[in-house]
């Protein structure tokens, strides 16, 4: 099963290409000489980047605790730099620190 590094890995890795992509995406879908269909079809590139961070945190319970921590800790290495906006910290530290807390703190209480 993937523990500390792998978590630490893919939370680098999804932060550092999800700011690419969306910047990209911006950048074009801001360009005055892009055409309305082009546009449209940027949109839905968009929306379908925002499905894919919402099954990403659908499948967070499924984590285990060392793979939860290591993307715990890359995210909160990531908050040193400006690629990190207010809907990162929900969805990178409060949603995996409530699975986290939820898998180490509250069934070990009540085992």
């Amino acid at each position: 099963m993937p523990g500390l590094e792998h978590g630490l890995y893919r939370a680098s890795y999804s932060i550092a290409t999800g700011f690419i992509i969306t910047t990209f995406l911006n950048s074009l879908l801001s360009d005055p000489t892009a055409t309305w269909y082009v546009k449209f079809v940027l949109s839905f590139i968009k929306i379908a980047v925002i499905l894919m961070g919402l099954e990403v945190i659908m499948s967070m319970k499924y984590w285990g605790r060392w793979y939860l921590l290591g993307w715990l800790i890359g995210y909160l290495i990531f908050l040193q730099t400006p690629l990190i906006g207010i809907e990162d910290y929900i969805t990178g530290i409060f949603i995996p620190a409530y699975y986290f807390i939820r898998k180490n703190l509250i069934k070990r209480r009540y085992k």
